[in-house]
């Protein structure tokens, strides 16, 4: 846990085993030690190394960013680079951006400073193709925390943040620090390039803490903070969170003033102001315990009218409620997304009666953490840190289309092993996110004490540029019933994919009858009436009766033919199959011992399809589709259900074991259906000392005995069983086959209305 300079190590249980490499049932029940440890101050380790080198530049270091479901369309602008190397690794950024004017604020060590009073609040702009070099806000010699930034469409902004009230002594400790914690805000001036003079708003000997800032312009804005003066970090029943607040008119603040008591500890919150009205969101400890996540629910403050009223309870669910998050779409929305159990959930203007579920998520303090950003034109994003298939944390982001008023899918951002920390988001020039945060790389435990510990820290951009990518998913494209017959009736049906940013609507997807690039012609069209979220899938279907053909007819799809939504990757907007063909199959292979070592193998050879097949070859293969091969031969086209059997007598004298034989057939460059059915493996004991017997044909003799066939090994004795129920059976005779095949002749056949016979192996 890290607080104002301060980390903490609780351990929280232990266990052991006796010995080395002890069996696990040896190990000592776990104790739970729940101790809380002792704050300490964060070492400065990392100034030994070349300390907070600043880029400044996209130029170097440079690491590609992926693209959901594995578009590579657009990459302009989209980058991952080190934008500070080797930093305060609690960077605490912040990040606006109205327009092309994008600002970044992050307190940074002052290395001329001793340790406790190290961070100062440092300022740096985007310029389009690179940052200026950071320079401080408002340099008083004492440490800056928590800073929020808000900039305006003119180049104006303003950053509220903590500013220590005075220099700490090197041994002023963690009390020190949150009784002179103070709230202070700055305005930037775009002509001058320079920070106004800083306007600290509270002197007193108490926690004042988390200030929020928003508003429509420079000139009408109000500031909100938590204060408690009994310097509770999360405040109580007993020890009461007080909220203030001040409104700026464009020539100066109110006073400050208490508008509410928040009588249960405070876990995180989020406020909104329009310049008319104002909205404070908290996520609050109901039980007032801290031992029971289903016991946080949302809380609301309204400003209306010039006044706040009262705490109104929002959510009464009994699951986790956390993490709140307010932003204002193009609409004039207040969109609400926060942290419900393993959901994100988001409301717009607090119809709770009517929540859309974002993302469905497992519970856990990564996505606890999201952060919200908002353009100026009203689209949102959601950015937070998680495992991925490759590494145990990587960037997901989600965005919101406010035309549509629709989440997408979440996207992964990131590839790589390093962990992202204290992550700021917002939108560049509308079609940009960019997000600042911190990348580290954390070592398990040390010498020194219990956990984890971050060996290095980079302060870190993402920019990912927002496109519009519509596709439709390359196999999708499919036929029912499968492969119909010339004059048949049947469905078309293709996956379309958003693969973009923006949502979409009424799509129009065509099909076609052949390349149509090469001459194709439309047969058919549809439009997808539907709202396509980004990364959201459609099953597009339109009856379809298939021409009279003899030749298998090539369909293609098309998604947007007309181009009436720009798109990144036009390559991916066609899908294409090949339907009404033949569908040459092996059906089955069989095999018979004709003597030790003579076997005969049959192929029987199908078309499944719906017109005639052209000329192919049958092939036998050992151990594999493409192993040895013993025999190939060609067959002639086959008629819709025709079939053939080709058979090979086999030679096995010279193999000693078990083999797989593998039967192929091969339709060359011809149309196939299902190519996946022109192989069948059949598995082969060679050498055996028996068969599988063969009863058949009966005959039925003059005198009215039974004379019956029976084929199978040569020189094999076969005990003949007989029965009138086929429950008891009796021997009637031992045949020897002197050749592949003998009979035996049953004189008692007379005796009974029904005689069954059997051979049975020895």
């Amino acid at each position: 846990m890290y607080a104002l300079l301060f980390t903490y190590t609780d351990q929280l249980f232990e266990w052991d085993w006796p010995e080395t490499n002890a069996p696990l049932t040896q190990c000592a029940p776990i104790v739970i030690v729940n101790q809380p440890g002792t704050p300490h101050l964060y070492s400065r380790n990392y100034l030994k190394i070349s300390y907070a080198t600043f880029s400044g530049r996209p130029s170097t270091g440079i690491h590609p960013l992926i693209r959901p479901l594995g578009q590579p369309s657009n990459t302009q602008n989209q980058l991952l680079y080190a934008l500070q190397s080797n930093v305060f690794p609690f960077s605490e950024p912040s990040l606006s951006a109205n327009g092309t004017n994008c600002y970044a604020v992050w307190p940074y060590d002052n290395t001329n400073r001793t340790a406790i009073n190290r961070t100062m609040l440092v300022f740096s702009k985007y310029i389009g193709t690179n940052w200026s070099a950071p320079s401080a806000v408002a340099d008083d010699g004492t440490a800056d925390f928590h800073p929020q930034l808000r900039t305006f469409a003119d180049g104006s902004a303003v950053v509220a943040w903590e500013n220590e009230g005075a220099v700490i002594p090197a041994n002023g400790g963690f009390t020190a620090m949150t009784t002179n914690l103070e709230i202070a805000t700055a305005f930037y001036n775009p002509a001058g390039g320079a920070w106004r003079p800083m306007r600290q708003f509270t002197t007193n000997d108490y926690l004042d803490r988390s200030p929020l800032i928003a508003g429509p312009s420079e000139t009408n804005l109000m500031l909100v903070w938590v204060a408690n003066t009994n310097n509770d970090l999360e405040g109580s029943a007993t020890n009461v969170n007080q909220l203030w607040f001040s409104t700026w008119n464009a020539s100066a603040w109110s006073a400050p003033q208490a508008f509410a008591n928040v009588p249960y500890p405070l876990l995180k919150y989020d406020m909104t102001y329009n310049g008319t009205n104002a909205y404070v969101v908290m996520s609050l400890d109901a039980d007032n315990t801290l031992t029971n996540v289903n016991a946080h629910e949302l809380f609301e403050l309204a400003y209306q009218n010039g006044s706040w009223g009262s705490l109104q309870q929002l959510t009464t669910n009994q699951a986790p409620n956390d993490n709140p998050q307010i932003a204002i779409d193009s609409n004039g929305h207040a969109v609400l997304v926060w942290l419900q159990g393993n959901t994100l959930a988001s409301v717009a203007d607090f119809n709770f009666a009517n929540p859309q579920i974002v993302s469905t998520n497992q519970y856990s303090s990564n996505l606890g953490d999201f952060r919200l950003a908002n353009s100026s034109d009203g689209r949102l994003a959601i950015l937070w840190a998680a495992p991925s298939a490759q590494y145990s944390s990587d960037l997901w982001g989600i965005f919101y289309d406010p035309n549509f008023g629709v989440w997408g899918r979440p996207y992964q951002m990131t590839v790589d092993p390093e962990t992202e920390m204290e992550t700021a988001a917002t939108f560049y020039s509308t079609n940009q996110l960019m997000a600042l945060y911190d990348r580290v790389d954390i070592a398990v435990g040390d010498t020194n004490q219990i956990g984890s510990v971050i060996t290095n820290a980079d302060l870190y951009v993402l920019q990912y540029q927002l496109t519009n990518d519509l596709s439709l998913i390359g196999s999708s494209l499919m036929v029912s019933p499968a492969n119909p017959a010339p004059g048949a009736g049947a469905t078309l049906s293709v996956t379309a994919a958003n693969l973009g940013d923006n949502a979409v609507s009424n799509v129009l997807v065509a099909f076609y009858q052949g390349d149509p690039a090469d001459g194709g012609i439309e047969f058919a069209s549809t439009n997808l009436a539907v709202v396509l979220a980004p990364g959201a899938t459609n099953v597009v279907s339109i009856p379809w009766t298939v021409p009279a053909t003899t030749n298998a007819m090539a369909i293609y799809a098309v998604i947007d033919p007309n181009h009436q939504y720009a798109d990144s990757d036009l390559l991916n907007n066609e899908a294409s199959n090949t339907f009404v063909e033949p569908d040459l199959a092996v059906q089955a292979v069989t095999w018979g011992q004709i003597t030790s070592n003579l076997l005969s193998v049959t192929a029987t050879i199908i078309n499944q399809g719906t017109f005639a097949s052209q000329p192919a070859t049958v092939s036998f293969f050992v151990n594999s589709p493409t192993g040895t091969s013993l025999f190939t031969t060609n067959i002639v086209g086959l008629a819709p259900g025709q079939s053939v059997d080709v058979n090979y007598l086999w030679n096995v004298s010279n193999l000693g074991s078990g083999v797989n034989l593998y039967a192929v057939v091969n339709t060359g460059t011809n149309a196939d259906f299902n190519p996946q059915d022109q192989t069948q493996e059949i598995t082969i004991q060679p050498n055996v000392a028996q068969v599988n017997v063969v009863l058949g044909p009966v005959s039925l003799m003059a005198n009215g005995a039974s004379q019956v066939t029976v084929s199978g090994l040569a020189g094999q004795t076969y005990p003949i069983q007989v029965s009138t129920d086929l429950v008891n059976w009796e021997t009637l005779t031992n045949l020897t086959l002197n050749g592949s095949s003998g009979q035996f002749v049953d004189s008692t056949a007379t005796n009974s209305p029904y005689r069954f016979y059997r051979a049975v192996l020895p």
